[in-house]
């Protein structure tokens, strides 16, 4: 038997007072885990249970009020698994029936004894524990029902009583389906609708389950599935069913296909694979020749214990760099000591913490003075390899690869970028041109107008100190203006081209935006500056952004210019602001121009790449603008629409502290 609780909650209903203090003081003498509470009336025991667990209710028939059916109906109502026990004196046959089929689990004629009342009493815990055991079992099985991943079909002369979700799906139910009450024949491939009688049948006839069998089931949407069904007999509602699991197994039948196509063509490919590997060892060989004579030499470096690491092999191509494998084992020549002075310090410093560490892998560029005084340029990737666990050595392997040449063309490369870059800003300058000359034309203007109007004035004998003073201020004005503007103009073509600096990009739009206004206004183009006064300040290089700034703009200008544009009124817009959440400073050029094509979007950072006819893509082109600002650390953003405008945005981190 289980082990009982701790604790049995006892309600005692007995109306005669001196009775019912002698039951409760007998059976509590009786147990000590018996908890007794106890009531005179029907209306006070249905008060204790609807405000107290009760486990086993004794109780008489006849009283005032709630009699002792009424509470027991009342108490099973609120705790179905409540065990009643009645105990009368003025009852009869038909009254004993009443209180059993009402719920009494036992029944007792006046006078009792305490021991009889007893033993009643853990007979009907016994009934409890079974009761609450099976409730448990119950709860337990229909959550691992609901939860198995297997669909589970319950059915009584093939009607299906009980499914599971995973059935539901399985068997292809959608939604406000139902398979209750369905015929679980309906969805067995007629093929099979005879061995699942058989299965029902076996399954009946025997204690264990039989073994699974692999049968065709069609779904409510007429998609047929393989499927592995096992059948059990079971109880359902407290009549003989059948309980089915099924699985589906139509990917592991199309898998199982596939393997046994497989295995039918596994001699041939086994052969052809002989034939492979015969020409593998062929390649192999000519790859070990290669490994001796090719480009990439090969160091084995050892440590035993705590002796210093030595070389114990070199590969014979070592060579090329003008020493011999003996030479470097024995020491005679001593790698590091080949180290370039300008990067020996770097490598030094990469190299301990790559033995500090315990690294594996370790990757550098550097240069050696090979014999002779020449300068070479190596990739070295120095490998640590896992030792044996008997072994105390350490093995390292070195990967030296010659790329001098690499290099040499990677700087004629960088060369030639520079000149690129430095021939486009000359570019640059000759497109603001027009604008110098727009803008000079004005302060000259004034310049010679009030200059012919001081000489009139002086021939008539009428320039007052006073006029020669205000007119001449005017004159000094312009002047400065126009050397302003051409100071701009040669800070712009001689500023620095690498260099960082603290940059106000508000600032420098202004200094930039002398060269487009009048020539934006002469050309009817709308020119809108959006930007904050309280702006941060970001680490860039003056000239460069200058440079890029005057590009972007001569594109939006001829953007809004293109022939396809002219019914509409042209505008460029041009935003500064602070992004706090990413620290940054965007900058945004937008047009409403011709736009670009989706080819032309996607291309658009390509090299050379240009929107434009021949002859006219005269601009740093967006390649360089990207690659610059890419340099400092900043990002190229581009949203274009063909017939609807393109919107630029650069996007470059504050200065930090």
């Amino acid at each position: 038997m289980n082990h009982l609780p701790d604790r049995i909650n006892i309600l005692l209903v007995e109306d005669e007072v001196n009775l019912c203090n002698l039951l409760k003081e007998g059976l509590e003498q009786s147990s000590s885990r018996y908890h007794i509470l106890h009531a005179l009336s029907g209306e006070e025991a249905a008060e204790i249970i609807n405000t107290n667990p009760v486990d086993v209710l004794i109780t008489d028939i006849r009283m005032p009020g709630i009699d002792g059916i009424e509470l027991i109906k009342l108490g099973i109502k609120k705790y179905p698994d409540l065990q009643s026990i009645v105990i009368t004196g003025h009852g009869d046959l038909s009254t004993a029936i009443d209180a059993l089929r009402f719920g009494a689990t036992n029944y007792f004629q006046k006078p009792i004894s305490i021991k009889i009342l007893h033993l009643a009493i853990e007979k009907s815990i016994e009934k409890l524990i079974l009761t609450r055991q099976i409730a448990a079992s119950e709860k337990k099985y229909r959550s691992l029902f609901d939860l198995s991943p297997d669909g589970i079909i319950i059915y009584r002369n093939h009607r299906i009583m009980l499914a599971n979700p995973a059935a539901v799906q399985l068997l292809g139910c959608g939604p406000g389906e139902d398979l209750l009450g369905k015929n679980i024949l309906d969805f067995v491939h007629p093929d099979f609708k005879n061995e699942l009688g058989k299965i029902g049948q076996a399954a009946s006839g025997e204690q264990s389950s039989p073994p699974p069998v692999i049968e065709k089931f069609i779904r409510l949407d007429a998609l047929e599935i393989d499927v592995e069904i096992r059948s059990m007999p079971f109880s359902w509602q407290d009549q003989p069913a059948t309980q089915l699991i099924i699985r589906d197994i139509t990917e592991r039948r199309r898998k199982d296909t596939e393997l046994h196509q497989y295995r039918d063509h596994l001699e041939e490919i086994v052969s052809d694979k002989t034939k492979d590997l015969e020409k593998a060892m062929a390649i192999i060989e000519e790859e070990r020749e290669l490994y001796r004579e090719g480009p990439l030499a090969i160091i084995r470096w050892v440590k035993k214990g705590g002796q210093p690491t030595r070389i114990n092999y070199v590969s014979p191509n070592i060579t090329r760099f003008g020493f011999t494998p003996e030479e470097l084992i024995s020491g005679k020549i001593n790698l590091w000591r080949m180290i370039h002075p300008d990067d020996y310090k770097r490598v030094k410093s990469e190299t301990k913490t790559f033995f500090l560490n315990s690294e594996n892998y370790l990757d550098q560029e550097f240069r050696i003075i090979v014999p002779g005084g020449n300068i070479r340029w190596l990739h070295y990737i120095l490998r640590r390899h896992n030792e044996k666990k008997e072994s105390g050595d350490r093995v390292y392997h070195s990967f030296i690869l010659d790329i001098t040449h690499n290099k040499t063309a990677q700087y004629e490369v960088e060369k030639q970028r520079a000149q690129l870059v430095k021939s486009q800003r000359l570019v640059s300058l000759g497109k603001m041109a027009t604008g110098i000359g727009h803008e000079l034309t004005q302060p000259l203007a004034i310049i010679r107008a009030q200059t012919e109007i001081m000489q009139l004035a002086f021939k008539k004998g009428k320039l007052p100190d006073r006029d020669f003073i205000h007119d001449s201020g005017i004159i000094i004005e312009e002047i400065d203006r126009a050397v302003d503007i051409i100071d701009r103009l040669r800070d712009f073509a001689s500023g620095s081209m690498t260099s960082r600096e603290e940059v106000d990009l508000k600032d420098l739009v202004d200094k930039t935006l002398i060269f487009f206004r009048e020539q934006f206004r002469n050309r009817e183009i709308d020119l809108i500056v959006n930007a904050p006064e309280d702006l941060p300040t970001v680490f860039f290089n003056a000239t460069r952004f200058q440079q890029i700034f005057l590009n972007i703009v001569s594109n939006a200008r001829d953007a809004v210019e293109h022939p396809d544009c002219t019914n509409r009124p042209k505008t460029v817009t041009i935003n500064l602001a602070h992004r706090a959440a990413t620290e940054a400073v965007c900058l945004e050029v937008a047009d409403n121009g011709i736009g670009m094509t989706e080819e032309e979007l996607e291309h658009c950072f390509d090299p050379f790449f240009s929107g434009k006819e021949v002859g006219e893509g005269t601009g740093l082109g967006l390649s360089i603008v990207h690659g610059i600002v890419n340099e400092f650390g900043g990002s190229v953003d581009v949203e274009s629409s063909i017939g609807v405008g393109t919107t630029i945005g650069i996007t470059i981190p504050v200065k930090t502290t």
